[in-house]
This record gives C-alpha cells, sequence and structure tokens, in this order.
C-alpha cells in the first residue's frame, strides 16, 4: 500500500469513526422511537462499512476494482436514490451544497457546514425518490422502487384561471384547429391531452381596455399549478380529497427541492413557477408526528423546532440545529407540514394533542419565524372555518385529474414498468391503451380516474389482473382483493389473520367482517370532520 491509498483509507476510516461517535452520542438522548430506529440502522451499516475499510487489503477485489483503486481515485460513493454522494461530499468531483450553503449561512460555508448540509440533502432526496407502495403493490415496492420523478404528473389547483391570450392578440386564432375559434383547441393544448402547465380552454371575461373601460372578449388561459401557488405565497394550505395527491406533491416537491440544493438541475427538477436557479432548505413533517410531541412537550415553538430538527437529523449524522437556525432566521427554510387530518380532533391523552393545539403552535412558530415559508396539507372536510380563520392563509383545492393529465401518468406508469423488467415495451403500449380506453369510454370510470390514487389502482389491477372490470362495483371489489393480497408480504411476512390473532382465517373470511365495519360506520353517522364512527369494542 502506497503512502496515498494508506493516507486515504485513513482519512475515510477516521471520517466514519467520527460518524459512528456522533450517531452513538445520538442514541443517548431522548428520541422518538421511529428516529431511533433509523439510527440504529445506520450506525450498524457505518459499522459494518469501517469494519470492512479496516480489514480489507489495497489488493483485495470489489468487483472489477481493488481497495486501492477505490481509495486512490475516490470512486466510493453512497447511492442516495439518485444522487450519487462521495464521501467527502461530492458529486462527480464538484463540491455541492456550497450555494444553498452561502445562501442559508449569509457567507461561504465552511467544510462541516457543507458536508452536513449535502448529507441531509442527499439523503432527503432518497428517502423521498421511490413512490410509496408498501402495501399496494410489494413486487413494485421492492429494490430501487418506482422512481416518483418518472411518474409523477404536474398539479393544478382549482379556481386559478390564468389569461394566456385573449381574441385581440394575432396569434390568438392558431390555437384552434385550422385556425377556426370555432373549432376546438388544438389536440397539443387540449386539456384532454395535454398537462395543466400547457392545456388550454376559453372563457368569456371582461378585460381592461386601454387602461380605461371594459369590454368583453374571448380569451384562452390555463390553470394555475399547485407549485406556483406555493411559490407566490409566504404560507399556504392545499387541501384535498382522501388520495388526490396532497402527499405525492409534497414528496416529489421536496425531492426536487434537495436536488436542486445539491446543483442537481434537470427536467425532472423543474418546478413551474418557480425562478429556475431558486434554492431553499426543504423540510417535510408529517403533523401526526408534531402531535404525538407536542402531546408530551407541550403546544410551542419550541416543541415545533426540537420536532423538525429530530426528522433533519434522521437524514444527517451530523448536529443540525445550526443549520436550522439560521434557515429559518433569513427565509432560507421551506417547512412542509403533511396532514393535519391525521391528527385527532380531541386531546388523546400522553399520546397525541387535538389538532387545535397542533394549529396553535405552528402558527405560534410561523410567528416566531416570521420569514420562514410554511406549507401546509389537509383534506377537504377537516380544514372547517374555525381552522380558515384561525391561521389566516390563503387556501387551494387540488383540482380533479384531466384527461390530459391521466394519459400522461398511464403511460409513464407502465413505462415505469418496462424500466423495472416486470413487462415488455410491447405489454406496456397494450396495457395503457387499454386503460386509457377504458376510462375515455366510461364516465364511471372516468370519475374514479380523477382520484389519483385511484387511478394508480386502476392500473395496478389491469396489471395484476390482465383485465379491467367495467363495472365500477366490481373494480372496487377487484381494488379490495389486491389490497388484501398484499398483507402476507407487508409485515415481515405476517398475513392480516395473523396480525389480528386469527391464524386459519383467509381473506374470504376477514372480507365480509369489514363491509360489515364499513357499513355501520357509515350507518352511525360521521364524525365532525367527515370520517365514520366504530366503536373500539365493536372493533
Amino acid at each position: 500500500m502506497n503512502d496515498r491509498e494508506s493516507f486515504t483509507m485513513a482519512a475515510n476510516s477516521a471520517e466514519l469513526a467520527h460518524q459512528i461517535a456522533e450517531l452513538e452520542a445520538s442514541l443517548a438522548q431522548p428520541l422518538p422511537e421511529a428516529v431511533r430506529i433509523l439510527i440504529e440502522q445506520q450506525l450498524a451499516a457505518l459499522r459494518e462499512q469501517r469494519t470492512t475499510l479496516l480489514t480489507i487489503g489495497p489488493g483485495a477485489q470489489i468487483g472489477d476494482m481493488t481497495m486501492g483503486d477505490i481509495a486512490g481515485q475516490n470512486i466510493d460513493k453512497r447511492t442516495e436514490g439518485n444522487v450519487n454522494l462521495s464521501t467527502d461530499a461530492h458529486i462527480d468531483g464538484i463540491a455541492v451544497g456550497l450555494n444553498l450553503g452561502t445562501i442559508i449561512y449569509g457567507r461561504d460555508p465552511n467544510e462541516d457546514e457543507r458536508r452536513c448540509l449535502a448529507w441531509y440533502l442527499a439523503r432527503l432526496a432518497g428517502k423521498l425518490s421511490r413512490l410509496p407502495l408498501r402495501g399496494l403493490e410489494e413486487r413494485l415496492d421492492h429494490g430501487d422502487g418506482v422512481a416518483l420523478e418518472r411518474v409523477y404528473v404536474d398539479m393544478a389547483v382549482g379556481g386559478g384561471f390564468i389569461t394566456e391570450f385573449d381574441e385581440r392578440d394575432p396569434d390568438y386564432v392558431s390555437y384552434f384547429e385550422n385556425e377556426d375559434t370555432s373549432q376546438p383547441v388544438k389536440q397539443v393544448y387540449h386539456p384532454d391531452w395535454a398537462l395543466p402547465s400547457k392545456a388550454l380552454y376559453g372563457h368569456y371575461v371582461s378585460v381592461l381596455v386601454n387602461n380605461q373601460a371594459r369590454q368583453e372578449a374571448n380569451v384562452l388561459g390555463r390553470d394555475s399549478l399547485v407549485s406556483e401557488f406555493v411559490a407566490q405565497h409566504l404560507n399556504a394550505v392545499i387541501l384535498g380529497d382522501p388520495g388526490s395527491g396532497k402527499s405525492t406533491f409534497l414528496r416529489h416537491f421536496t425531492w426536487a427541492l434537495a436536488c436542486r440544493g445539491l446543483d442537481q438541475f434537470s427536467a425532472t427538477t423543474e418546478l413551474f413557477g418557480w425562478n429556475s436557479e431558486r434554492r431553499v432548505l426543504p423540510m417535510i413533517l408529517p403533523l401526526r408526528t408534531l402531535s404525538r410531541r407536542i402531546a408530551t412537550d407541550g403546544a410551542h415553538p419550541a416543541t415545533v423546532f426540537s420536532t423538525l430538527r429530530d426528522e433533519m437529523h434522521a437524514c444527517c449524522m451530523h448536529q443540525v440545529d445550526d443549520l436550522l437556525s439560521a434557515a429559518l432566521a433569513n427565509g432560507s427554510a421551506l417547512v412542509l407540514l403533511d396532514g393535519l387530518d391525521e391528527v385527532p380532533l380531541e386531546v388523546q391523552p400522553g399520546q397525541s394533542a387535538s389538532r387545535r393545539e397542533t394549529l396553535q403552535a405552528v402558527r405560534e412558530f410561523v410567528q416566531l419565524h416570521a420569514h420562514a415559508q410554511v406549507v401546509l396539507t389537509c383534506r377537504i372536510r377537516a380544514f372547517d372555518d374555525s381552522s380558515r380563520e384561525f391561521l389566516g392563509w390563503p387556501v387551494k383545492t387540488l383540482a380533479p385529474f384531466t384527461l390530459g393529465q391521466v394519459r400522461h401518468f398511464v403511460r409513464a406508469w407502465y413505462q415505469e414498468l418496462v424500466g423495472k423488467a416486470q413487462i415488455t415495451p410491447a405489454q406496456a403500449e397494450q396495457l395503457s391503451a387499454a386503460l386509457i380506453d377504458a376510462i375515455v369510454n366510461s364516465p364511471k370510470l372516468r370519475t374514479m380516474a380523477e382520484t389519483p390514487l385511484l387511478l394508480t389502482m386502476m392500473a395496478l389491477v389491469l396489471f395484476n389482473k390482465g383485465e379491467l372490470p367495467r363495472d365500477r362495483p366490481q373494480l372496487y371489489e377487484r381494488i379490495l382483493e389486491l389490497l388484501l393480497g398484499q398483507w402476507d408480504q407487508v409485515r415481515e411476512g405476517q398475513s392480516l389473520a395473523e396480525a389480528v390473532g386469527l391464524r386459519d382465517w383467509g381473506s374470504d373470511r376477514i372480507q365480509p367482517l369489514l363491509d360489515r365495519l364499513s357499513y355501520e360506520a357509515h350507518q352511525r353517522g360521521m364524525s365532525q370532520d367527515g370520517r365514520g364512527r366504530v366503536a373500539r369494542g365493536d372493533l
């Protein structure tokens, strides 16, 4: 082993030892159970990596390279989703995180600050790069999983019409078939074929002429995208029905911002309505996690800060307090709070704060960190008038999927299955055509496809069964069969029957009970936020 190899391996070993020591120190502190488990997993992986580094010689083979090759060329890279970050926080030999670090700290970050930021962003991107399919389709959730960036479809918000052209524009007629305004807009701009950022539709509106008189005019415009809505407001609320894509938007949005913070700009990290070079520090926090913390620590801004810090620390082995404090202070932080509807309405002593207490802590946190950008998601029925008045933030609701969005998603979905070697390109074309035709030709199926989760389930049913029932009740039955069938693989091989202590029961015996419970939940009336109620004893 030459001096350079010895120095590099020793440096790598020292860095690993430093990271292991920090993790061990973290485990000595009170931590949420989920964070503790994640840190223990990271610690085990680092210990194994250091053991390998200390015991393997420079001539030993790793694939087609020796350990000496790796040490000498600094090829040893951690793969965090689609971001390849070297052990010294470089990508393709270039130090990343400098630009965002300068924005956060107001100066050039030192090397430890840069590495901490880069490791956090890379691990966050890796954590969010996959479309969560656990419990929906286990075969597609293994390995690298389904890449969210390749199947994600831009989403619009309702009531956000943006005028692009009016009839006085000389190019106005060029957007219509045969340049005839009595004809539909061209297919490339039609909502049944195009994504919302490009889909145009007509309105008859009042427009200002010469800054004086108003007159009626025909205009072409498009829907506002949810990314535009977020970009335009310091604080915002995004509402949506169950399965409408609220959490998926936040995951993709956060993933894209994490990649941009690492200076990894591409077509998939573009965010419509955002400055192409804008960088912020993204943080995503499930509000149910915050509500549990508030139940023990109180509804204070400090509780929100400490919960955010722990979520960030789960993605980074270094201390993140200074990073978080600096970003919150100068407005370079973007905090994404997901799922207010998952917080109970009433206090559950020692387990969860109430929804109002959680909102109170969020509002006080925002007042304290007035420059930080904060976005919150919730189901429509769970965000009542009192919540709107209490926060006072701009609110928009996710628009249902258009047929154009459906077409783009379906084709992207089956192409991703080709990439995962689940189907052939010919099968992808066949399945895409079959699903789109079924949706176009059935008003009931088209209504179902307006909900992204149901559209995904329809694609999975067709993938698994080879056919799609045209009758909606039968389709729901197939979806339920598919979901129940996944239980054998979800809980480390434990079936749903085993989970409830009935080992000899199959889904054919469990499903009628689920049917009955669902019926009784609706029969007994809804809770304040629209959920059905079932007594614990009956369950």
